[in-house]
């Protein structure tokens, strides 16, 4: 009996394992560059994506609500303006808003809301002035308001009294007086 010899057994060889291409790979084995390739991608996405929402959405214009109101308090006689005069905006129904101050030039300025005021303009030296007004939003709307010197009233010469003996009638309401008195017995 030929005894055979025993043959080596080679171990036979695993299969081929296919190595991981791509993104995977990159998840298996992550590097610096191609961290860096996938943080640029997504900030310049985002970049465009935020524009394109501002540029599309955001921008939209919002109308102005507030307008700006001019108010100049002038001497009717000089046109000179009146620096310390009191001007007032007041709603419709004579609510006071605000009161403006003047500067140097007798000039005041106030941002309000768009709608219709009264503007009143004071001073002790001259008649008051109202004005109608109706300010526009985005708008600057300028009020000059000339102010009338107050007229002097003329002295007034005192009326003596009744009974005083200077006043004719006075001595002829006494003499009445006097008459009923007697006849009264009083």
């Amino acid at each position: 009996m030929d005894n055979p010899t025993p043959e080596t057994e080679v171990p036979s060889a695993p299969p081929p394992v296919e190595s991981p291409r791509g993104f995977a790979a990159w998840l298996k084995h992550p590097n610096l560059p191609h961290m860096q390739a996938i943080v640029g991608l997504l900030a310049g996405a985002l970049s465009i994506g935020g524009f394109a929402y501002s540029y599309l959405w955001a921008t939209t214009p919002v109308p102005p609500t507030r307008g700006e109101l001019i108010a100049l308090a002038l001497d009717a006689r000089t046109e000179k303006p009146i620096p310390d005069a009191t001007l007032e905006v007041l709603t419709t129904k004579d609510a006071l808003v605000t009161t403006l101050t003047p500067d140097g030039s007798g000039r005041a300025r106030q941002t309000i809301k768009e709608g219709n005021y009264r503007l009143r303009a004071s001073h002790p030296r001259f008649n008051a002035e109202v004005r109608q007004i109706h300010v526009i939003g985005g708008n600057s709307a300028e009020i000059r308001v000339r102010l009338a010197p107050r007229v002097a009233k003329a002295p007034t010469t005192p009326t003596p009294e009744p009974s005083s003996p200077t006043n004719p009638v006075g001595k002829t309401l006494d003499e009445g007086v006097s008459a009923v008195k007697k006849i009264f017995g009083q």
